[in-house]
């Protein structure tokens, strides 16, 4: 061990305790960057951008050609005996469609109308799990003021939800998740409910989805486990050089 000892210069006088050197100091630096070094390889795993929408699901539709409006949907479609404001319901399982085919509808001809005393819930799959920045819900240009009446929606996923309240742009509705529950959850689907009575004709109208966020490889991130032996073996380094001393 080394004694204890005093630097000193006319300006200030510094005392180390006890074995802890100028070396200890670094052992300690080494470790804190060690440490920063293994979240940085955690992080490195996420990409950020545009998240590929593989299908998705919708139940108490409203089927195509209620109000006028038209839509497709390539997956099963089946009439549930419900009826809303602008006619039949149905419920869409396993398919695609106007809402993820990539096209901004422009009128009433490709966008999906929703009666708002339906109560349907639209579930998005995605193409990986991500965690998720932002979600928009493009409208179109009709000027009888259904597109981009959406105020706000209840999102579902990771066994958590939260009503978030949208940004208007225009036509479109914009939601952002940073500071929500859902903030930093990690999923493959998202669930939207609870949609607003909207600004006209007890309808709402979405044309199209675009969800923002980091892909997750799950495969490639160390279990806890595996972090914990890493981060237990670096403590140990540093405690074995320390005694050392």
């Amino acid at each position: 061990m080394a004694d204890d000892f005093i630097t000193s210069d006319n300006n200030h006088k510094t005392t180390l305790q006890k074995g802890y050197t100028k070396e200890s100091q670094m052992n300690v630096k080494m470790l804190k960057a060690a440490f920063a070094g293994l979240v940085l390889s955690v992080s490195g795993f996420a990409n950020a951008g545009l998240i590929t929408i593989t299908g998705y699901d919708i139940s108490n539709a409203d089927i195509s050609g209620n109000g006028g409006w038209s839509h497709v949907y390539d997956g099963n479609i089946t009439l549930n005996g419900n009826n809303a404001t602008w006619g039949s319901l149905a419920d869409y399982t396993n398919g695609s469609g106007t809402l993820n085919d990539g096209v901004l509808g422009t009128d009433h001809d490709n966008t999906q109308l929703f009666s708002t005393n339906a109560g349907a819930e639209i579930t998005l799959f995605l193409d990986g799990f991500y965690t998720i920045d932002s979600l928009k819900l493009f409208g179109n240009n009709e000027n009888n003021g259904i597109p981009g009446g959406i105020e706000n929606v209840l999102f579902t996923f990771g066994g958590l939800n939260d009503t978030l309240v949208s940004t208007p742009d225009g036509k479109n509705d914009e939601f952002s998740f940073g500071g929500s529950l859902l903030s930093g959850i990690t999923t493959n689907f998202i669930t939207l409910s609870n949609f607003p009575d909207g600004n006209c004709c007890n309808a709402y109208g979405i044309s199209e989805i675009n969800i923002m966020g980091e892909r997750v490889d799950i495969d490639q991130i160390p279990e806890p486990s595996t972090l914990a032996i890493f981060a237990l073996g670096i403590m140990g380094l540093a405690s074995h050089r320390l005694k050392k001393q």
